[in-house]
């Protein structure tokens, strides 16, 4: 069906709702990728001495201290508090940005067999704050 041209371009008004925001995107480009994210960076320097006597690199292989978990708990705060801040920076809503991250890890509004474009770094973030 030809679009209707005597509608404006820009006009928002069709009654879909409002424009589609991409947070996923947006925390990417202000966050960086998981692998590198800063926050994460400054935790390892500040606490690395804490593990240095760890025989393994496999936290299955030995108990775990609970200094580890405490410093754990420690970065989830910091983690949580980042997020909060670019949430309310951006005045995206927390529920949104859940639904978002839950769209991407269930790979919904992609084709068939295909990973949803923020897949693999909403799962890299997920493992970052995983305590396994």
């Amino acid at each position: 069906m030809p679009r209707d041209e005597t509608k404006d371009e820009d006009d928002s008004s069709d009654g879909d709702g409002p424009e589609f925001v991409d947070m996923i995107a947006a925390c990417k480009d202000y966050f960086g990728e998981p692998d590198a994210l800063p926050l994460l960076e400054r935790f390892v320097e500040e606490h690395s001495s804490k593990f240095a006597h760890r025989q393994s690199l496999d936290a299955s292989e030995e108990e775990q201290d609970l200094v580890h978990t405490e410093l754990h708990r420690e970065y989830l705060v910091r983690w949580e508090a980042a997020i909060e801040a670019f949430l309310s920076e951006k005045a995206f809503s927390l529920q949104e940005f859940q639904a978002q991250l839950r769209d991407a890890v269930e790979d919904r509004y992609c084709a068939l067999f295909e990973e949803h474009e923020h897949h693999g770094w909403v799962d890299s973030c997920f493992a970052a704050v995983s305590y396994e």
